[in-house]
C-alpha cells in the first residue's frame, strides 16, 4: 500500500484483490503493469508511464484520470473496460462485456490491434487518426468516432447490433465491415473508399460523405437486407451493390465531370434511383430491379441528372414490374 508518490523506471503490481488509487497512490514510471487476479482495477488519478501501461483484471478495468503513455493494453476477463482518456498511440483492448476507450493524444495516429468486446464497443479519438492493424469485433453495437481519418486493415464485425463509423477525415476500408444482425452507417468528412465488402444482415447500408467522393473499387461490394443509400458531395463510383432498394446521389462535382459513375452490377428487389450532376454508366454495367409487381413505382429504375446522362457500351438496364426512367436537363447519349 502506498499513499504517496511512486517514481521508478518500471513498476509491476500483482494482487489477488482490487487495485485502486486509494491503495496505490500516484505513479510516475516508464512502464507500468497492474494485474488483479480476482478483483477490479479502478483508477481515478492521472497515470504517467510514457513507455507502456498494462491493465489486466478478472473484473472491470476503469480509469477516470488521463493515462499518459505511448502503448496501452487492457484486459477484463469477466467484465467491462472504460478508459476515459489516454494519450496512447498504440492500443489493444479486450473485454468480456463492453469496451469504451477515448484517445486524447493531440496529434498522430492511434494504432489499434485486435480488439474484442462481449457486448458493445466504442472507440473515440478527439484529434488523431485511427489505423486498425487487427480485427475489431463486438457482440453488440460497434461505434468508431474518429476525429481524423480511419483506415481499417482489420475487419470490423458486429454479430448482434449495428456498426456506425464517423470520421472527420477520410475512411479507407481495406477489410470487411459486417453488421450480421443490424445496419451499417458510415458518415465521413472526406473521401470514402471501400476496397472490400460491406454487409448489413438486418438493416440499411448508409454511407454519406460531406466533403469528398465515394469510391467502391472493382471487386468490392455493399450488400444489405434492406436499403443501400450512398450520398457524396462529389463523385460516386461503384462496384457491386445489392439491397431491397438503392439510392445513389452525387453532389455538385467540381473536380471531375461526372458526379455518379456506377461501374459494376446493381441488382435488388426494390426501386433503384441514381442521381447527380451528370451520370455515366461505364461499359458492361448491368442494372436490374425485380420489384414493382404489386405496387406501382416500387420497381422503377430511375436515372436523374442535372446535366448529362452517358450510357456506355453493352449495358443492360432492366426493371421487372416497373419502368426504366431517364431524365436529364442536358444530353442523353448511348
Amino acid at each position: 500500500t502506498s499513499t504517496g508518490v511512486l517514481t521508478t523506471q518500471a513498476l509491476t503490481i500483482n494482487s489477488g484483490a482490487t487495485i485502486s488509487d486509494s491503495n496505490l497512490g500516484t505513479v510516475n514510471t516508464t512502464n507500468l503493469s497492474l494485474g488483479s487476479s480476482f478483483g477490479n482495477i479502478n483508477l481515478t488519478n492521472p497515470i504517467t508511464a510514457l513507455g507502456s501501461v498494462s491493465l489486466s483484471a478478472t473484473g472491470q478495468v476503469t480509469a477516470v484520470g488521463v493515462i499518459n503513455t505511448n502503448s496501452l493494453t487492457a484486459l477484463s476477463s469477466t467484465r467491462n473496460i472504460a478508459i476515459a482518456s489516454t494519450t496512447a498511440l498504440h492500443a489493444s483492448v479486450n473485454a468480456a462485456t463492453s469496451i469504451a476507450v477515448t484517445g486524447t493524444a493531440p496529434a498522430g495516429t492511434l494504432v489499434l490491434d485486435a480488439t474484442n468486446a462481449g457486448s458493445f464497443l466504442q472507440i473515440t479519438t478527439t484529434a488523431t487518426d485511427l489505423l486498425m492493424a487487427g480485427n475489431v469485433a463486438s457482440a453488440g453495437n460497434t461505434a468508431l468516432n474518429i476525429a481524423g481519418s480511419l483506415t481499417n486493415n482489420g475487419s470490423i464485425t458486429s454479430s448482434g447490433g449495428n456498426v456506425q463509423v464517423t470520421t472527420g477525415g477520410s475512411f479507407t476500408s481495406n477489410a470487411a465491415v459486417t453488421a450480421t444482425a443490424g445496419g451499417l452507417t458510415v458518415l465521413s468528412g472526406s473521401n470514402l473508399t471501400n476496397n472490400n465488402s460491406w454487409t448489413a444482415g438486418s438493416g440499411d447500408i448508409t454511407a454519406i460523405t460531406t466533403g469528398g467522393t465515394i469510391t467502391f473499387a472493382p471487386g468490392s461490394a455493399a450488400i444489405a437486407s434492406n436499403n443501400v443509400i450512398l450520398s457524396a458531395s462529389n463523385d460516386v463510383s461503384l462496384g457491386a451493390v445489392a439491397g431491397a432498394a438503392v439510392e445513389i446521389s452525387g453532389g455538385q462535382s467540381t473536380t471531375t465531370s461526372f458526379a455518379v459513375m456506377p461501374v459494376g452490377s446493381i441488382t435488388q428487389n426494390g426501386k433503384i434511383t441514381i442521381s447527380g450532376d451528370n451520370v455515366r454508366l461505364y461499359d458492361f454495367v448491368n442494372i436490374t430491379t425485380h420489384g414493382g409487381a404489386t405496387t406501382a413505382g416500387t420497381g422503377d429504375l430511375a436515372i436523374q441528372a442535372n446535366g448529362n446522362v452517358e450510357i456506355g457500351q453493352s449495358n443492360t438496364l432492366t426493371a421487372y414490374g416497373g419502368d426504366v426512367i431517364i431524365n436529364a436537363s442536358g444530353n442523353i447519349t448511348s
